[in-house]
């Protein structure tokens, strides 16, 4: 099992960043390698919502059911997933500073298959991608902080 996590500084209030990262259906907004994501239990989201997502690492495909397993809003919140290629473990962290917040993903992996075979490759390009995906987030919660409500991303 690999462990790994990524920090950015977020200028929008805690809960706005909390509220949009518990929702994986914004994961496809701003997670680039991510191909779709769908709710798959009904309510409200929190602990015990589930999503199916397919995402890719390296040329694999990658099919996985999410549950967030844990919640403390608005300061983390934990996901697992089960897929036959890639399972994983992560802490989303959300640490109130000033005018924003400081956004942390403290994540484990164990891959299987081919993945398995490529780990260090599997993980060097997913770090990559992680700072990527993060510079993303952190652009899409600043420009929403700016808008309304009604305009904002959901």
């Amino acid at each position: 099992m690999q462990k790994f996590s990524h920090t950015v500084y977020i200028e929008c209030p805690p809960q706005q960043a909390f509220d949009f990262l518990l929702d994986l259906r914004n994961d496809t907004k701003w997670w680039r390698q991510l191909h779709f994501t769908e709710k798959t239990s009904l309510g409200d989201v929190g602990e015990g919502t589930t999503y199916h997502q397919v995402s890719g690492v390296l040329f694999v495909s990658i099919h996985s059911d999410v549950v967030v397993s844990d919640v403390n809003p608005p300061f983390w919140f934990r996901l697992t997933n089960q897929s036959p290629q890639l399972n994983y473990k992560v802490k989303y962290e959300i640490e109130p500073i000033d005018q924003g917040c400081n956004v942390t993903m403290i994540a484990q992996i164990e891959a299987n298959g081919l993945l398995d075979r490529l780990l260090p490759l599997t993980v060097k390009v997913t770090k990559r991608q992680l700072a990527n995906n993060f510079k993303n987030l952190k652009s899409i919660l600043e420009d929403s902080a700016t808008l309304d409500p009604v305009s904002a991303p959901v």
